[in-house]
């Protein structure tokens, strides 16, 4: 699982370790401000630990919400086009690096119908003249 490359793995265990040293530094850093009474630390520590942990799945799964659904529409599309479907027009709208995306994946679907229709008008061109010939 963990030998092949992942872009959504790495962020799911980056937020995940960015939420455990939040969860770990809060309570050190609230050390130097407060008296801990004996055994309340360690259950600090676990607390602050697993809302930090919390925080990080949390995170991962509004990027899900907010990002991935999107990719997800706009590799369909990709697919389509890959499946010669280049009548796939993708719809989202979004004025960032997502819609650049999404114009250049709507483009290129374009210029393959435009070159479809020159290859289609040219071949009928070619026939005619042949049965004239």
């Amino acid at each position: 699982m963990f030998r092949k490359p992942s872009i959504l793995r790495n962020l799911l265990l980056a937020y995940l370790g960015f939420g455990l040293a939040v969860g770990v530094a809060v309570p050190l850093f609230a050390q130097l401000f407060l008296e801990w009474k004996p055994g309340v630390f360690g259950i600090v520590i676990v607390g602050s630990v697993a809302a930090g942990l919390a925080v990080g799945v949390v995170n991962y799964a509004i990027m899900q919400a907010l990002l991935l659904r999107r990719l997800r529409q706009i590799a369909d599309v990709n697919h389509a086009i890959s499946q010669n479907d280049v009548s796939v027009h993708c719809t989202l709208e979004s004025h960032d690096l997502i819609g650049e995306l999404i114009g250049s994946v709507n483009q290129m679907a374009e210029n393959l119908r435009a070159m479809i229709r020159l290859i289609a008008d040219n071949t009928e061109k070619l026939t005619v003249s042949a049965n004239d010939w």
